[in-house]
């Protein structure tokens, strides 16, 4: 379902994911574990199309990830984006 080829992602001087390979079938739950740093997140943001590899092929259901897949992968951040003196006007605002 999800294909990963020798992903590669670099930000300016730090390597982020480097040459990842995995393949992830239906059906399965999978787990994602390492220290803080270790690009999981990064990970997370390539396979929800919000950030691209820098190198290496990524996809879903045999096709690139883009519009069609990002209609079915959800991404959840934990960090928060609000900070807590915002209003939702100002929150809106701010995005």
């Amino acid at each position: 379902m999800l294909n990963c080829n020798h992903i590669v992602k670099k930000y300016i001087t730090t390597t982020a994911v480097n040459d990842l390979t995995l393949t992830l079938e239906p059906g399965r739950i999978y787990a994602l574990l390492g220290p803080n740093g270790s690009g999981k997140t990064t990970f997370m943001k390539m396979v929800a199309g919000l950030v691209k590899p820098t190198s290496g092929e990524l996809t879903w259901r045999g096709n690139p990830i883009g519009v069609n897949s990002k209609a079915q992968i959800a991404y959840m951040p934990t960090e928060p984006y609000f900070y807590s003196y915002m209003t939702g006007r100002d929150a809106g605002n701010y995005y």
